[in-house]
C-alpha cells in the first residue's frame, strides 16, 4: 500500500473505493506508567457502500525496552475525525 497523504500526525491510504487512515491524537504518558504513549484513531471506510468504522487505540509499551502494543482504549477525539481532511 502506498500512502496518499503523510503528515506529522497522520498517514492516509485512499483510492476510488476505500479510505484507511491512522491519526495520532495525542502523545503523552496517558496511563501514567512512565513510558510515552500515543492515542491513535484508526479509520477504515468504503467510499461505495455503508462500511465505516473508527477505533481509538492506545499504542504503548510495557517497558521502555519492549515492543509497542495497541490496546483498546477509551479516548475522546476519534469520533470527530471524518477521514476527509
Amino acid at each position: 500500500m502506498v500512502p496518499s497523504k503523510v503528515t506529522e500526525s497522520a498517514i492516509e491510504f485512499e483510492d476510488a473505493d476505500w479510505y484507511y487512515g491512522i491519526r495520532v491524537l495525542q502523545r503523552s504518558d496517558s496511563n501514567n506508567d512512565g513510558v510515552e504513549d500515543l492515542e491513535v484513531c484508526f479509520t477504515d471506510r468504503a467510499k461505495q457502500g455503508s462500511y465505516s468504522t473508527q477505533q481509538p487505540m492506545l499504542v504503548t509499551k510495557y517497558s521502555a525496552s519492549s515492543l509497542a502494543v495497541a490496546l483498546a482504549y477509551r479516548i475522546d477525539g476519534c469520533d470527530r475525525i471524518g477521514g476527509e481532511d
